[in-house]
């Protein structure tokens, strides 16, 4: 099977004027199309949300939802599309009453027929007001097509409307409904956080109020009082029996010492030597002090008139009998200073006992009390801890009432929707061209396989008559071969029974056989 490629060109030359009218035809369908359909116009916004923002009263020290930045961005790109920011749209602009948006939103031309054929039977059912809103809210996200940037922060809002200004009214409002809805819940989740924290204020004032009547009671009871931030009065008191008993037996080993070396005093000779060395290891009396110069003095004198003045001298006696006058003085001086040392070690001992007295009993009283001041912290700690969460939720709720008007934005406008000028659909220039060009396509397509199917068609046919040819000249050839063989039979009988034939003239070679004729 051959094709004959010089004669498709052929062939399509002569009929490119039906590829032109295929095109034409094509494309004024198209433009008829284009020109049945909605115009439909499309408005974007651009609105960058950002995850990191804190409030004021936010703690800085809990990480932000930033970590998970695809999920935040993704769940708010679903709440613009959501029921919550759509609907105060459609309240907004009424379009309920919308030809677009409404009940009979979508009933151009073309969608109209679609929508009987496709549509299920409806009851004539009058639609209440909020099917009514129900629809349009509808109706509206199906023109609205909200999607993340990218892998930005930037989320794109637009809507489709068959007017440029509706379409650009609408993104607007959108964006700002998502806007507001964002403050308003940040203000509400104020509101809610200071109802929750002025009722658990309420419990905590009550609760700390038992606590510190407990622990009142408690002290009043077992006797446990406490001086403020000190403690117990009972340690206190032992604490300072304790500062005064090492305190006071300092004292008894201080007043044993200079005791013990005046009656080491006494037991030997007065002389400025034991004198001299008592004033250097103990404060002595100025008394004292002035009989030890006078001694000095006298026994100097003495020793100076024994060295001029014979033993009976009257001068060298009143020496002798002056030196022996103040050393008297001395010894007595010296024996009170030592009953007055003696006295003060005595009562420095009892001092130290009546401490010991007073500390033991302390200690019995704090060993008493050692189970009740157990529970006593218990009771404590538990008021304690609730003084402090009382103070910091209060600290807390002061702050929210302060801050609770001031909310930062964690999204903002950062370009407008305007007015397209061109609409998104149809695009008719482009859909005419394409149009055309498939009309041409098409044209073309049929010229050529028309003709294909006409060449193939045609060597069908040849080849089917070469194949009848073929046959008939073998059914020829095999007649004339079944001729000759029955001529030599008939000769042979006609020999044996005495009969002659006459032999028929041969007909030309080629020729298909006439009969034969039998002789008698």
């Amino acid at each position: 099977m051959f094709i004959d490629t010089l004669a498709m060109l052929t062939i399509l030359l002569r009929r490119i004027w039906l590829v032109l009218l295929t095109a034409v035809v094509f494309a004024g369908l198209t433009a008829g199309f284009t020109l049945m359909v909605s115009t439909i116009y499309r408005a974007s916004m651009l609105v960058l949300i950002d995850p990191s923002v804190r409030q004021p009263f936010d703690n800085p020290n809990l990480p932000t939802r930033s970590g998970n930045e695809s999920g935040v961005i993704d769940s708010q790109v679903a709440l613009i599309s959501s029921d919550t920011i759509l609907r105060p749209v459609v309240r907004q602009f009424n379009l309920v009453k919308d030809e677009e948006f409404g009940i009979e939103g979508g009933t151009g031309l073309l969608s109209g027929w679609l929508g009987m054929i496709s549509a299920p039977e409806q009851s004539d059912k009058p639609l209440s007001e909020v099917q009514q809103e129900n629809k349009a809210v509808k109706n509206l996200g199906k023109a609205l097509t909200v999607k993340r940037e990218g892998l930005t922060f930037v989320v794109s809002i637009s809507v489709e409307s068959r007017e440029p200004e509706k379409a650009a009214k609408i993104a607007e409002a959108i964006a700002h409904s998502y806007l507001a809805d964002q403050k308003s819940q940040k203000e509400t989740s104020s509101v809610e956080l200071m109802e929750q924290i002025d009722k658990r204020l309420i419990s905590l004032r009550e609760r700390l109020q038992k606590a510190e009547s407990a622990v009142q009671k408690f002290k009043e009871k077992n006797g446990l009082q406490s001086t403020g931030t000190s403690g117990l009065l009972i340690n206190q008191e032992l604490g300072d029996l304790n500062t005064q008993l090492t305190e006071a037996r300092a004292e008894v080993a201080e007043k044993e010492a200079r005791y013990k070396e005046l009656s080491a005093v006494l037991k030997k000779d007065i002389s400025p030597e034991a004198i001299n060395d008592l004033s250097a290891s103990q404060p002595v009396s100025q008394s004292v002090s002035q009989l030890r110069d006078q001694y000095a003095r006298a026994v100097r004198l003495e020793a100076n008139l024994e060295t001029e003045l014979l033993p009976s001298h009257p001068d060298l006696i009143r020496a002798k009998s002056q030196v022996t006058r103040i050393k008297g003085l001395l010894q007595a001086e010296t024996e009170r200073i030592a009953d007055a040392a003696r006295m003060d070690y005595a009562v420095a001992r009892e001092r130290v006992a009546n401490l010991e007295k007073a500390i033991g009993s302390s200690v019995s009283k704090a060993n008493v009390g050692d189970a009740a001041s157990i529970h006593l912290r218990e009771l404590e700690t538990e008021a304690k801890t609730t003084r402090t969460l009382s103070q910091n939720i209060l600290g807390c709720a002061k702050e929210i009432a302060e801050l609770e008007q001031v909310v930062v934005p964690g999204a903002r406008i950062i370009a407008s929707a305007r007015a397209p000028e061109h609409p998104v659909w149809p695009r008719k220039k482009l859909m005419v061209a394409l149009a055309g060009i498939l009309g041409l396509l098409v044209g073309t397509g049929g010229v050529v396989g028309g003709e294909a199917v006409r060449q193939v068609s045609a060597s069908l046919k040849r080849d089917h008559a070469r194949a009848e040819m073929t046959a008939s000249r073998n059914r020829d050839a095999g007649g004339l071969a079944r001729s000759d063989s029955g001529g030599r039979a008939f000769r042979q009988l006609r020999n044996a029974h005495g009969i002659e034939q006459h032999s028929a003239p041969q007909a030309p070679a080629g020729s298909r056989p006439q009969g034969r004729r039998r002789h008698p």
